[in-house]
């Protein structure tokens, strides 16, 4: 026989215990959301390459992670002309099996801004292309003859370049340019830039004039 008073307890009790069990399940979802968060945000890929060392063990085979610090590298001026001076000589000179593949795509990774379409200004002012789908045996050297990271302005380079232009039996033509370029250090952000462009060296403007003086 069901007692009249335990029923009425249970009557009363039973809106708090439900109350309270859903409190918990909803304590319980929000402390497990948390941890996902946390897990989610553990498995992104970093957003900056932090670079370690490690060291082997030529006779065991044993390679752990030195305590090593890695340090801010600080390009040099050397280091800034030996960049630049890569960029003018992929953007000027004319190979047959390497300008299409190899030197022009490199030319445009490392320009930003103004210069990404000036790269493509010069090319068809210069017509580079349509002279070597002509002309399978153009060819055009460069030398470049002095190289200066101007101190009168803020970032620039001028290299001082002389192009020797081949073609068949021809004789060769030879010419000098200024190419004066303003340049951005940027970090770098993947492996990929840092095999080809380690020290960030981006070209953001430049211009292509004769030999001053001529």
């Amino acid at each position: 026989m069901d007692n009249p008073i335990s029923n009425q307890l249970k009557r009363n009790l039973s809106p708090r215990l439900e109350a309270n069990r859903m409190a918990i399940l909803l304590s319980t979802s929000v402390l497990a959301n948390v941890v996902l968060s946390f897990c989610f945000v553990g498995l992104m890929p970093l957003k900056e390459r932090i670079p370690y060392f490690v060291s082997s063990n030529k006779e065991t085979g044993l390679v752990q992670v030195s305590s090593t610090v890695a340090q801010k590298f600080t390009p040099t001026e050397q280091n800034i002309k030996y960049f630049a001076a890569k960029f003018v000589r992929e953007l000027l000179i004319i190979d047959p099996y390497r300008t299409k593949s190899e030197y022009l795509p490199a030319v445009k990774t490392v320009v930003l801004g103004k210069a990404k379409s000036q790269v493509n200004g010069f090319l068809t002012a210069d017509t580079t292309l349509e002279r070597m789908a002509k002309d399978p045996s153009l060819e055009r050297n460069i030398e470049i003859e002095r190289i200066t990271i101007l101190p009168s302005a803020e970032n620039v380079v001028e290299a001082v370049v002389k192009l020797i232009t081949l073609s068949g039996n021809n004789a060769a033509q030879t010419e000098t340019k200024v190419v004066s370029m303003h340049y951005a250090l940027e970090p770098v952000k993947s492996d990929a830039e840092a095999l080809h462009n380690p020290i960030g060296f981006y070209v953001t403007q430049f211009v292509i004039d004769d030999e001053l003086g001529q």
